[in-house]
């Protein structure tokens, strides 16, 4: 199992942060609660498969 720290902002596309997330739900072991403020910034730690871990929208990270 690979572990990921996600941080991503507004101008990043927390929507598809969001999005990859519940595409992926059934398939990551992990899932934290998002300790940014969720407004502007969402830090999200999620842990599954690495090839699941892999898929993660490169474009939305920070």
């Amino acid at each position: 199992m690979k572990k990921e720290l996600i941080v991503t902002s507004e101008d990043n596309n927390q929507e598809k942060l969001y999005a990859w997330i519940d595409e992926n739900r059934g398939k990551l072991t992990f899932v934290s609660k998002d300790s940014g403020c969720g407004c502007c910034v969402s830090i999200i730690t999620v842990e599954g498969e690495e090839k699941i871990i892999n898929t993660i929208p490169q474009e939305i990270l920070l």
